[in-house]
This record gives structure tokens, sequence and C-alpha cells, in this order.
């Protein structure tokens, strides 16, 4: 996919493509809805930092900070949000195979 491949290549500039990824898993289509979880497993695999991130409190976005301090507070809660999303997603579709199981 083109999205994921611009994502690899500039994360903090296209950030925005992982929530196009995330539209793909509610598709009624179940192989393109596979083929996004992969995608999107292998995005986060390769763009997710090695530490821990977390939401700014209220107090720190009171704090005036420089340009490159807020791109990436915006790159690193753009990437938290979508996260949990795609956790929800991998739980609906755990959830939706088991009952097809049953």
């Amino acid at each position: 996919m083109q999205l994921c491949a611009a994502l690899l290549r500039d994360p903090e500039t296209n950030i925005g493509n992982l929530k196009q990824l995330l539209t793909y898993t509610s598709d009624a289509d179940s192989t393109l809805v596979r083929l996004s979880i992969v995608s999107l497993t292998a995005v986060f695999v390769d763009i997710v930092p090695g530490y821990r991130i977390r939401l700014p409190t209220e107090k720190e976005l009171q704090v005036k900070v420089s340009k490159q301090v807020a791109a990436q507070r915006k790159f690193e809660s753009t990437l938290l949000h979508d996260y949990q999303k795609f956790l929800q997603c991998l739980e609906a579709a755990g959830r939706k195979n088991e009952e097809e199981a049953k």
C-alpha cells in the first residue's frame, strides 16, 4: 500500500495516513480488513518509538514551547490516539472471530 510506504518514509509528515488505514478495518470485505490489520501492525512496529508516550497534562499544554516540541507532541498524541483505535479494532475482530467459531 502506498499509504504504508509513505508513513514509513516520513512518519511525522504522513501521520494522517494512519487514520485512512484505520478506515479500512471497518470495511465489509474481510480480506481488506485482514490486509489493513497486517499493514497497520507492520507500520506500528516500525514507527512506535522505544520510549513511553503519554499525553501532556493541562499544565504542560499551557506552557509555551518551541515549534519542534509542539510538532513532536502532536505526532505523539496522534500516534497514541490511532494506536488505541487500532487496539479496539483488534479486540472487535477477535470477538467477531469468536462468535463465528461458535
